[in-house]
């Protein structure tokens, strides 16, 4: 599954092409690396370290090929990889990961794929972040479509809202 497009009011002229692809299983090892460089970009945030292998790991990563329920896609722009999304659906749809690589932020990749995979999944969503993250909250809180509801989990602020 390839989609391509933005979101309401969009400045379409910053970006060339954003493409939301999902992973494929032959795709698993890029998004892996992927995840590792997520990981890294969140230790100072986190507190983490790598493993004895000189891995960060993602415990789930195996669960998005085995659970009808979570699903993986990657932001690729002018056919780059830039990052990826992890979705769980349901009741409410949760961006369980999301990911844009630091040579396409700020630059509308993230916003295009955020609202990409919103489109994907209608109904309602959760977007929850680290309540360190504030980059990150100022990001979904400027993308998500209004109204939306702010609110608190275990790890720090959500934003609800419906699609």
């Amino acid at each position: 599954m390839t989609r391509r497009e933005g979101c309401p009011g969009d400045d379409n002229s910053a970006v060339v092409d954003v493409e939301v692809r999902a992973v494929r299983l032959d795709d698993r090892e890029v998004l892996d690396q992927l995840l590792e460089l997520y990981l890294h970009d969140l230790s100072d945030l986190t507190g983490a370290d790598v493993g004895s292998r000189g891995r960060y790991g993602y415990f789930y990563l195996d669960d998005y090929w085995t659970e009808p329920d979570r699903h993986a896609f990657f932001i690729r722009v002018d056919e780059r990889f830039a990052g990826f999304g992890l979705v769980r659906s349901g009741s409410p749809s949760d961006m369980a990961e999301f990911f844009v690589m630091r040579k396409y932020r700020r630059k509308g990749v993230g916003r295009r794929a955020a609202c990409t995979l919103f489109g994907m999944f209608p109904g309602e969503w959760q977007v929850r972040q680290l309540d360190s993250n504030v980059r990150a909250t100022a990001f979904w809180r400027s993308v998500i479509p209004v109204p939306f509801r702010d609110g608190t989990v275990d790890i720090g602020p959500v934003q609800r809202f419906r699609v």
